[in-house]
């Protein structure tokens, strides 16, 4: 039991990636209300070597046994990304609620059979995107509300990093897997934009070389344009050095979200920079030291007490839409310059 005297929310992880620790077990030990008692994965040492430095009670032969499990009330899932799908509908079947990592699946079909596993099981289903807990999206979201800089005219996300082994061995260098560039960053991109202003009416378009390994797009544009003229663009990559930055283009001021990945490793400050045209004046929004994983447990915790998702079906699907609409043009335009 909590100390509040509810009864904790049991969490059973499918898959130990590097990622577990920080998204996580270490966010697990700051929330009140959740605990970590089992992880599978499919190197077994690994999720023993984790469990023992964590205190986990459970280490399950596979991932069967943790959605059988009548002692897990949650499962997390962080497996590559062409089984999230697949082992979401598992786990809801299995009457268990799923947080899984973005993306939650790739193409409206995998999405349509989550939905229907949602639908007639009755429990929730959140995806992972942690970005969207932290209340520089609020602040965003009220200044583009008040007009207080006037139209939104355009937005230009970057989100880059150079990997160790150009992520050899690994899911984002097998297409087959849903890997590449887009489909690890070209989601934080889409939540940004429909937060802001929404994607409905989007025409989106993507390009990329499609030379990375295997034949994954390493870096990657696209853009969106909306009726009411608002334009975005996006450029993702796995070759350019590190940054993430959203710039707000507004008709009397920019509005630079500077290094935004920061609060996923740690507890960071992150500051919104206000520069008006008709003054040279830079104002700046410092947030407090804020963890996005911890911030998302909670935001699962208590949505799943109260018994509702945390956004609604359709953001999801759109979202999914939208990013299956990008990719399908960059694939398109690349058979066009072959």
């Amino acid at each position: 039991m909590s100390s509040s005297g509810r009864k904790e929310i049991r969490i059973g992880a499918l898959g130990c990636p590097a990622i577990l620790s920080r998204a996580l077990l270490i966010p697990a030990r700051e929330v009140e209300g959740v605990q970590v008692v089992g992880l599978a994965n499919r190197t077994v040492s690994k999720a023993e070597a984790l469990a023992e430095s964590y205190g986990i009670a459970r280490v399950y032969d596979n991932l069967h046994q943790v959605i059988a499990d009548p002692g897990i009330d949650l499962v997390y899932i962080a497996l590559s990304n062409e089984l999230h799908a697949e082992w979401t509908v598992r786990a809801a079947r299995a009457g268990k609620a799923v947080l899984v990592e973005k993306p939650i699946c790739s193409h409206l079909s995998e999405w349509e059979r989550i939905a229907r596993a949602a639908e007639e099981t009755g429990v929730q289903i959140y995806e992972g995107l942690m970005v969207r807990h932290h209340p520089w999206q609020q602040t965003l979201q009220s200044m583009i509300s008040d007009g207080r800089y006037g139209r939104l005219i355009k937005t230009d996300t970057r989100i880059s990093l150079t990997p160790k082994n150009n992520y050899r061995g690994n899911y984002r260098s097998d297409p087959a897997k849903g890997g590449g560039a887009f489909r690890d960053f070209g989601c934080y991109w889409l939540q940004f934009l429909q937060a802001v202003h929404g994607l409905e009416g989007g025409e989106f378009t993507g390009q990329s070389d499609f030379e990375g390994p295997g034949g994954c797009d390493w870096t990657f544009h696209a853009k969106a344009a909306f009726p009411d003229g608002l334009e975005s663009k996006l450029v993702c990559s796995f070759e350019m050095p590190y940054k993430s930055r959203h710039v707000c283009h507004f008709e009397q001021a920019t509005v630079t979200l500077g290094d935004f990945f920061r609060a996923n490793v740690g507890h960071y400050k992150i500051k919104l920079t206000i520069e008006k045209k008709d003054d040279e004046h830079r104002e700046q929004i410092e947030f407090e030291p804020m963890n996005y994983y911890t911030n998302q447990l909670k935001a699962v915790r208590d949505a799943l007490i109260a018994g509702r998702p945390f956004e609604s079906w359709n953001q999801v699907r759109e979202r999914i839409d939208a990013a299956d609409a990008v990719y399908q043009s960059a694939l398109r335009n690349q058979m066009l310059k072959a």
